[in-house]
């Protein structure tokens, strides 16, 4: 049961004072005995406020002690003691979620008290409960993502980097904006609708539908990272499930004459003319980008691709699916999505739409074997501890700085010599794409056989 959890007793000991547990609603009633004498509106004031508060604590502040019980762990070195405990994964996730943050679901369940008061005779019934779960399930989100990255940060490095933790939590609290700009329509009877998949959908129910989701795909996000950290392995298909989640959802928020409006950005006079076609760009879009993401996030020491290599060989078919990098599953579902993209790009335009669509995304495709064999060329060097910066700056200087000469010294035309979006205007550049294709696995090739244990 979860209140037998060993971990969770150990951290609500450790947070949870007979101080604090006083202090919270004390300082709660004296804020609403504030609000009561200031405000015109006390329901309303009540609601903002409450809903303000268990934002800042339990979405935010609940974040950082969540990613911060595993941190300080690491940092005291007592995590190795915790991984051989004999807890499973998700008693340990409960444990630093529920019981690394239970202050701040403290403190935040006084703040939903004081928002329920504030709904009480203003709110229906059903709109409370969706607000309020919302609000749960959104911190629940948040710190779930802090724990996740902490782990996938921990299992690269094997330390911790104080720079990477504030890079991460600045990458979740804008990731996490667009929801925080729509929450006041969680504390009104306002109705209004966004636009998804071509259909009208009132905003509090998407919005709220979307962070239960997320919700829970972030709380199985950090279950398998947990679960590789005990040194357990994870098969790939409910990551491929996610993924696929994803695109959809992202891609329902292209809707119809978005074509249209693409058209008319220069440059691009008919390559996005269908919202078909437009939504499976996306869809390839997001899997590229994740490719990359978990490229840099992930560790890329040789051994781990001898392993997998000799798996192959042996024909394990087991021990490959739970060993393949989740840099190397997205790009196999960016190839898939960009066939898919192709075959209804077929079916739906004329001839030269569908000659630029293909030679544009088989040079994005090229253009990304340039760039994952050089970041892994780098990691296969002598020196690996700045290999991902090291790749990085390289990708930088092609992407950024030498289109920018380019640019400004009015050379336009040899822009695609060193990115893959010329391709679509043009389908000549697709050559220069397959030459930076086989010259990045070449030279990865030459490297690998390099550093070989056996030279």
């Amino acid at each position: 049961m979860m209140v037998r959890n060993p971990e969770l007793q150990r951290n609500l000991w450790l947070e949870i004072t007979a101080q604090r547990l006083l202090a919270v609603p004390a300082i709660g009633v004296l804020l609403a005995f504030a609000v009561g004498l200031g405000s015109k509106d006390q329901a309303l004031a009540l609601r903002v406020i409450g809903a303000a508060g268990f934002i800042g604590l339990t979405v935010l502040w609940g974040a950082r002690l969540a990613g911060q019980a595993l941190t300080t762990e690491f940092l005291e070195g007592t995590w190795d003691g915790q991984r051989i405990s004999g807890l499973s994964a998700w008693d340990m996730v409960c444990g630093k979620l529920l019981g690394g943050a239970s202050f701040a679901w403290y403190a935040g369940g006084w703040c939903l008290l004081g928002f329920l008061g504030g709904a009480v005779g203003r709110l229906g019934v059903a709109d409370t409960l969706m607000a309020v779960f919302g609000l749960i399930a959104l911190a629940v989100l948040t710190q779930a993502l802090s724990l996740l990255s902490a782990l996938l940060n921990w299992r690269k490095l094997r330390r911790v980097t104080n720079t990477r933790r504030r890079g991460l939590g600045i990458l979740v609290v804008l990731t996490l904006m667009p929801w925080f700009a729509h929450i006041a329509e969680l504390l009104s009877n306002d109705v209004r609708y966004l636009i998804w998949f071509d259909r009208l959908w009132p905003m509090s129910k998407l919005l709220f539908v979307s962070v239960l989701l997320f919700a829970g795909w972030a709380l199985l996000g950090a279950y398998r990272a947990m679960r590789v950290e005990l040194q357990f392995r994870n098969k790939p298909w409910p990551w491929i499930a996610f993924v696929v989640f994803l695109q959809i959802y992202c891609a329902g928020w292209i809707n119809a004459n978005a074509g249209q409006t693409t058209a008319a950005i220069p440059y691009l006079p008919t390559i996005l003319i269908d919202t078909p076609v437009l939504r499976l760009l996306l869809a390839t879009g997001i899997a590229l980008s994740l490719a990359y993401l978990f490229l840099f996030a992930e560790p890329k020491d040789r051994s781990r691709f001898t392993r997998l290599i000799a798996d192959w060989r042996a024909q394990r078919r087991s021990n490959v699916l739970e060993a393949l990098p989740l840099w190397l599953i997205n790009a196999a579902i960016t190839v898939a999505t960009a066939a898919l993209t192709l075959l209804i790009t077929v079916t739906r335009a004329d001839a030269s739409t569908v000659i630029q669509i293909a030679a544009g995304t088989v040079a994005v495709l090229l253009y990304a074997v340039r760039d994952f064999t050089l970041v892994l060329w780098c990691n296969l060097s002598g020196i690996q501890r700045r290999a991902d910066a090291a790749a990085a700056v390289y990708l930088t200087v092609l992407y950024g700085v030498l289109p920018l000469i380019f640019w400004s010294a009015n050379w336009h035309v040899l822009i695609g010599l060193v990115q893959p979006y010329s391709a679509f205007l043009n389908p000549v550049w697709l050559l220069t794409a397959a030459i930076w294709a086989a010259a990045g696995a070449d030279f990865f090739r030459r490297r690998w056989r390099h550093t070989s244990p056996a030279d």
